[in-house]
């Protein structure tokens, strides 16, 4: 990449993390083709109608192969994601990693084809029939295609190896167009993605197959920690400070091996190092939140250096609607119990040591 190039080339993104190959939406489906080097012609996908799940830009790169690829494509996306990954997973050799990232069940919300819809009368709730109109309503329908197209590529890799390991994790919690609860609850649009609430940034991680023991672990988990899991489960070294490896709990071992889980949110966010020109990354505005296997910290930093923080008792009031901390700034413990002020005080310690009070 010269230093006059205005956009990263997108195939060094690819192959930066070691990828074989690479096909999907490098951006949300509603986003047009950018630029991608000299070696790549950005396509013009206006023609086939609106972006979204219907009409989006395919990006990969052919195996063995240094040129980026660029195309309009009308396949559904969730189909589309589907269909690769059941085709890389029969021709690659063993052993083999396959990571596939759906977009469903991102904006810009489409109706998925009435023939990825459950059988009629087969959930409790139904959204994927068609004459959905609010955006909730269409994102649930998205979810269900997800689930029948998600069924389909576990069966297809689990004919070509039984005993795959499957790792199943969102990236973050339901935006808040699609969530549906009320005010203050688990699932109010204002504490969702985006937020450090537990709506936005507490999901789902199931894993299964191989030698995973069957059962439920209630034990504190980082997304972080898949890197150190996968690399334990493909039997390689790995080094990676915040990774902690599962692969004990997967093996019935269920004793806890992490005391807190952190993470953060930043403004401004999407400054890329890859592009010249470009401002440093240095955010101005911080969330930070960091839990341990009943208490709470929130943390907001503004641009002026002020702080406010929250602190929550998250078994007596998991959706957070009780703030043991209540006025402005950093908590100092007024009027909580013992036990409330131990765990708020050793989360704060715990900030300290990362360096990021």
């Amino acid at each position: 990449m010269s230093s006059t190039d205005a956009q990263p080339n997108l195939f060094d993104l690819v192959t930066r993390h070691k990828f074989g190959f690479f096909a999907g939406s490098l951006y949300n489906l509603g986003t047009t083709a950018v630029a991608c080097g000299e070696e790549c012609t950005p396509p013009d996908c206006s023609g086939f109608g609106s972006l979204g799940y219907y009409n989006w830009v395919k990006t990969y790169s052919p195996w063995n192969n240094q040129v980026l690829v660029q195309e309009c494509t009308t396949t559904y996306a969730t189909t589309d994601t589907a269909d690769d990954a059941i085709a890389r997973a029969q021709s690659m050799r063993q052993p083999w990693f396959l990571q596939t990232s759906f977009n469903a069940p991102h904006l810009p919300y489409d109706l998925p084809p009435t023939h990825l819809c459950p059988p009629s009368g087969s959930c409790s709730f139904q959204y994927c029939q068609g004459g959905n109109a609010t955006p909730a309503e269409m994102a649930s329908a998205i979810m269900e295609a997800l689930d029948s197209e998600f069924g389909r590529m576990v069966a297809a890799i689990r004919a070509v190896d039984p005993e795959t390991v499957f790792v199943v994790i969102s990236d973050n919690g339901t935006s808040s167009t699609a969530a549906q609860g009320a005010a203050g609850d688990c699932f109010d649009p204002e504490r969702s993605k985006g937020t450090l609430y537990e709506g936005g940034i507490r999901v789902p991680l199931i894993i299964a197959g191989g030698d995973v023991v069957a059962g439920e672990c209630t034990a504190l988990v980082s997304a972080a920690d898949l890197f150190g899991t996968i690399g334990d489960l493909a039997g390689v070294h790995w080094a990676a400070e915040d990774s902690i490896s599962l692969a004990p709990y997967l093996a019935g071992d269920l004793t806890p091996l992490r005391s807190t889980v952190y993470a953060e949110g930043f403004s401004p966010n999407f400054i890329s190092p890859d592009v010249d020109g470009q401002p440093a990354f240095e955010p101005t505005v911080h969330t930070r939140a960091i839990r341990n296997e009943r208490y709470k910290l929130i943390r907001f930093t503004t641009s002026t250096g002020s702080q406010e923080e929250l602190f929550f008792d998250l078994q007596a009031a998991p959706c957070e609607t009780v703030n043991l901390c209540p006025g402005f700034g950093n908590c100092t413990g007024s009027g909580m119990n013992a036990t409330e002020l131990a765990n708020m005080q050793a989360l704060q310690a715990e900030l300290v040591a990362m360096g990021v009070y």
